[in-house]
């Protein structure tokens, strides 16, 4: 999937997907969807999925290659960032926010930016582009475990 395709989803998800976070209510950002989080919690993961692939997509562009992605502790800062305690309405304006960012961005790929090398956790090596279309998958899993 191009840059392009993938930041067209992203903005999409972004002005589409709030709303619905909203429409949860409070019992229904406590129902655990079978990840072993709750639905706020989900919420909080995506936000720390995008602060940390900004980061991504933006170094892997002009540093030397392969990037390496670094895995982040994933449970441990839904934890310290306290997001099943955060107001619903404040972690769905942050995800909000974050996402038409990421866009412009991956929307700004060319062949070059898609094609540049990177180093996966596991030792694999990928392109910059994959690794896009690898946030946007992952975001997508994780908004139907919610019901969106």
């Amino acid at each position: 999937m191009s840059g392009a395709r993938i930041a067209e989803r992203l903005r999409l998800l972004s002005d589409e997907v709030p709303a619905k976070f909203l429409a949860f209510g409070p019992d229904g950002w406590t129902a655990v969807p079978g990840s072993g989080w709750t639905k706020q919690e989900i919420l909080g993961h995506l936000i720390d999925s995008a602060v940390n692939n900004l980061h991504r997509f933006t170094r892997a562009q002009v540093e030397p290659e392969p990037y390496p992605v670094v895995a982040y502790p994933q449970v441990d800062l839904v934890r310290i960032n306290r997001y099943a305690g955060r107001p619903a309405e404040r972690a769905a304006a942050l995800w909000r926010e974050l996402n038409p960012q990421i866009a412009g961005v991956v929307d700004a790929f060319d062949s070059a930016a898609e094609a540049r090398r990177v180093t996966l956790p596991d030792g694999a090596e990928s392109t910059l582009g994959w690794l896009a279309a690898d946030y946007l998958d992952h975001m997508e899993a994780h908004l139907r475990d919610m019901g969106l």
